[in-house]
């Protein structure tokens, strides 16, 4: 298996709900790794990141979305004012 990346399974642990006491681990093939915290996810856990392309868990692309500022918005052009007719 030289030359292949070998990833192994999903470090994401999956539970039913929040107070969940069991869970799992995903078990599925892991395709990347997080870039923030370094967790092997798989497809369905692994976010892309729109502005810098990078991998992140579901977890870290939150915190990681708060780094980027907000895309800027058009320019309004300059407003011209009318002069105000005095009577």
């Amino acid at each position: 298996m030289e030359g292949y990346l070998v990833m192994g399974t999903c470090d994401f642990l999956e539970t039913f709900y929040s107070a969940d006491e069991f869970g799992g681990f995903c078990g599925r093939d892991a395709t990347a790794k997080c870039s923030d915290c370094g967790r092997r996810v798989c497809d369905i856990h692994a976010e892309e990141c729109i502005y810098c392309v990078a991998v992140f868990c579901t977890g870290c692309m939150q915190y990681h979305m708060s780094d980027h500022a907000f895309p800027p918005q058009a320019e309004r052009p300059a407003r011209i004012r009318k002069p105000r007719l005095t009577a």
